[in-house]
């Protein structure tokens, strides 16, 4: 299990998540560094994010899993570590949720859902408003 509260891209059919995927964190171009926390999401800041739901961070997210190599844009040579993995299909949605906060947080709405994917694995995904964070993840 992973924790990861990642920026994440949803397709959905009828109202479910049919398609995930998440941003990954650029690595960081020192050799030996540490890697860069993941932004949290927007209710942990006190105020959305500008530009619909990715939180503005220094780095950039990432496409490269591993093993995998990195996409291209058009055109340009393709960075490792930059955009958003290849999106997974969901075969199954094993829980769904809704969560509204306490009564001392501000008003907090998420939909939360655990989805089995394609070829093994699971996530945690959660909307809140119109931004998707994948939460957890497990192989």
């Amino acid at each position: 299990m992973r924790l990861l509260m990642l920026p994440a891209q949803v397709t959905s059919h009828d109202r479910l998540p049919a398609t995930v995927s998440w941003s990954l964190p650029a690595p960081d171009p020192r050799p030996g560094a540490p890697a860069a926390p993941p932004a949290p999401p927007p209710s942990f800041r006190g105020a959305p994010p500008p530009g619909g739901g990715v939180p503005p961070t220094g780095a950039r997210p990432s496409t490269a899993r591993p093993g995998l190599p990195p996409a291209r844009r058009s055109g340009r040579p393709a960075r490792p570590g930059t955009g958003a993995a290849a999106p997974r299909e969901v075969t199954r949605v094993l829980d769904q949720w809704r969560y509204d906060g306490r009564w001392w947080e501000r008003e907090i709405h998420r939909d939360y859902y655990l989805l089995e994917l394609r070829g093994g694995g699971a996530v945690e995904l959660f909307r809140e408003g119109d931004a998707w964070w994948a939460a957890r993840a497990s192989d």
